[in-house]
């Protein structure tokens, strides 16, 4: 073969090679990409089943509150919770932070508000598995039942019963007792139990799916080296 043909077929290859390695480097980038998509979407479904938890608590303590205090900007703040869960008041912006202590506290408006949308639209929205949903949504349902529970509660604060009707007057010693009695231990163990079951489905699903994402970027990485110590032996080729 002649000089010129040598140095053609170098070319070409060097060619191929570089148009390698620049696919190799593209899909590195994506791949990376994919990896930081993974790890983003498990932190924010984590978010998301954390705030179910964390308004749950929230409500516990906002009904034991203003059952033993009486006073009504608790239950204004224990309603409120429910309203902003169920997409009927405007969810304050970064909700995940810190928010009904500093209400608690005195600030009324921590965060200005940002979109009304039900807390489990959000959850279908993340993208989760229908096992995972089903979870979710059986905690949110025990958590109503644990709701409908305090609302008893601050009834009979208020002089009515669970419906609403107005009894001879007020029971404040049933009230107390309904929200720390053993049936509501259970009803906030009723509540947990799916939460940290759909934990466990999430961390597995989204835990492999980073893996697989990071493999992915390791390989294409693998490959853009090996592409480069091509290229470097075809310019040392040609010179």
């Amino acid at each position: 073969m002649s000089i010129s043909q040598s140095f053609n077929v170098l070319a070409i290859t060097g060619a191929v090679v570089v148009v390698a390695l620049g696919t190799s480097l593209y899909m590195t980038k994506l791949a990376k990409v994919e990896a930081i998509d993974a790890a983003n979407g498990r932190y924010n479904s984590m978010l998301l089943a954390d705030e179910l938890r964390q308004s749950s608590d929230d409500l516990t303590r906002l009904g034991r509150t203003y059952v033993v205090t009486r006073d009504p900007d608790y239950k204004r703040q224990y309603m409120d919770i429910l309203a902003i869960r169920n997409g009927t008041k405007p969810r304050p912006q970064d909700y995940n932070r810190i928010y009904w202590d500093f209400v608690a506290a005195g600030n009324d408006q921590p965060r200005p508000p940002g979109r009304s949308v039900p807390l489990l639209q959000l959850m279908r929205e993340a993208g989760y598995t229908d096992a995972e949903f089903a979870k979710l949504e059986e905690a949110k349902a025990n958590s109503d039942g644990l709701v409908a529970l305090e609302v008893e509660a601050m009834n009979l604060v208020e002089g009515k019963d669970r419906n609403g009707n107005p009894i001879a007057e007020p029971d404040y010693g049933r009230a107390i007792q309904l929200v720390h009695s053993p049936e509501y231990h259970r009803f906030k163990a009723n509540i947990m139990k799916p939460v940290d079951d759909f934990m466990v489905l999430l961390e597995d699903r989204t835990e492999a799916a980073a893996v697989a994402a990071e493999n992915k970027s390791d390989m294409y990485f693998y490959s853009t080296i090996f592409w480069s110590v091509m290229l470097t032996g075809v310019f040392i080729s040609m010179a």
